[in-house]
């Protein structure tokens, strides 16, 4: 849970502060996070990376970790970052569909 909240909180952090007050460093380092997010997606279609999330278990309930994603896409679309937002909620959906399957391999 603080692992998740430590590196969610700083790309928000670094996101909204940088929008809101137009601190150009801190938006390059949340968008290269949530690329990098973005990119590392597809692996969670592979079975190795779901056997493995299965074993380790989610570190937040899914309506935390969906919530915190939505509010992110909110933020990216209102700022006019439509591509990386539509990037996201698809990358966000190959997330959740691994956690899908692991839940259901865990209970196996």
């Amino acid at each position: 849970m603080l692992k998740w909240a430590a590196i969610n909180g700083f790309i928000f952090y670094c996101l909204c502060f940088g929008l809101f007050n137009e601190v150009e460093g801190l938006i390059n380092i949340a968008i290269f996070a949530i690329w990098v997010t973005i990119v590392a997606s597809p692996f969670y279609t592979n079975k190795d990376v779901i056997k493995r999330m299965a074993e380790r278990g989610r570190s937040v309930p899914s309506w935390v970790d969906i919530s915190f994603d939505m509010s992110v896409i909110l933020v990216l679309c209102y700022h006019g970052w439509f591509i990386t937002s539509a990037f996201l909620l698809m990358s966000t959906a190959l997330q959740q569909n691994g956690w899908d399957e692991s839940e259901k391999e865990a209970s196996q």
